[in-house]
Order: structure tokens, then C-alpha cells, then sequence
């Protein structure tokens, strides 16, 4: 329901940094891992030559099974909503929150990369980034929904999850 909520950064964004409505390079995109290599397999890899990153080693200036907790990833949406709801303490699961903020590290869940910085918590949720995969990117439908019908399924979650909070 909200793991594509970050890209209202677009509402303050700028053009110049990728964040507007109109450009919006900034936002959306797939993720990767600044201060390590980016590998091969990303999309339009021909670039990787052009990262400063490109000469470093697989784990970079990461220590070996350090954790995805403890690198950066390039910002965009993910990282964005990810951040505003720990911010304001929102009660989610651990497993939502990784699903938040990794969905877009299709490198790491999808092309099986990274491993070299994983630690066991990362091998453990990966299971549930990949099974939540099924129900983001290609998966939209051509069947109209009626609004009326699950709206009260969708209010009870913001109901539990967002108890009249406001966030900053």
C-alpha cells in the first residue's frame, strides 16, 4: 500500500536535482551501493566507467558482511519514505521496513550482488523483499477496482499503522 509513497518528494523537489515533477531522475530508479564497485549487472553497465566508484573492489570501503545497515545506497524514493517513517516512529514491522527500503536494490534481491556484504538479518529478509517482487513493478492490472469496496480494508491498515499521526 505505501512502499511507492516516497515519490511525493517530488512536491518540494527541483529540477536541477532530479526531484520535481518534471524531472524526476532523482526519485525513481533502481538503487545500488555508493563507496563499492557497482556490478555488471546493472542496467546500462557501459556507465559504471564513468562512476568514481568504478575502480574500488566488490566490498569497497564496506568491511566483508558488514550489513546493509550499515552502507549507502544511491537516495531516491525508498530511502526517502523509509527515513520520514522512522523518523515519526511508525510502528511497521522489520520486514515491511526492509521491504521499503530495498525494493529497489534489484542488484542485491534480484541479481543475487552484494552478497559479499550481507550479514545473516540481510539473508533473512531477503525472502521477503523477493516475495513482495510479485507485487510491484509489472504486475499492474487493466481491471478497474471499485474504490468503495476496499476502502475500508485499506483505512483499517492506515487506522493501525497511522493512528491520526502526522508526519514530518
Amino acid at each position: 500500500m505505501i512502499h511507492d509513497l516516497g515519490k511525493i518528494l517530488y512536491l518540494n523537489g527541483k529540477d536541477i536535482d532530479g526531484t520535481s515533477l518534471k524531472t524526476q531522475w532523482g526519485i525513481v530508479g533502481d538503487t545500488f551501493i555508493l563507496g563499492c564497485k557497482i556490478p555488471d549487472s546493472v542496467i546500462y553497465p557501459e556507465f559504471n566507467k564513468l562512476s568514481k566508484y568504478h575502480k574500488y573492489t566488490d566490498c569497497g570501503i564496506y568491511s566483508k558482511n558488514c550489513g546493509l545497515q550499515k552502507v549507502k545506497c544511491s537516495f531516491g524514493h525508498d530511502e526517502y519514505l523509509y527515513r520520514l517513517l522512522k523518523h515519526n516512529n511508525i510502528n511497521l514491522p522489520e520486514e515491511a521496513y526492509y521491504i521499503i527500503r530495498y525494493h529497489s536494490l534489484y542488484l542485491w534481491h534480484y541479481n543475487d550482488e552484494y552478497k559479499y556484504l550481507e550479514n545473516e538479518k540481510d539473508k533473512e529478509m531477503k525472502k521477503w523483499v523477493k516475495l513482495f517482487q510479485k507485487y510491484d513493478l509489472y504486475t499492474k492490472s487493466e481491471k478497474k477496482i471499485n474504490e468503495f469496496e476496499i476502502k475500508n480494508y485499506y483505512e483499517n491498515l492506515i487506522n493501525k499503522y497511522f493512528p491520526k499521526k502526522i508526519l514530518y
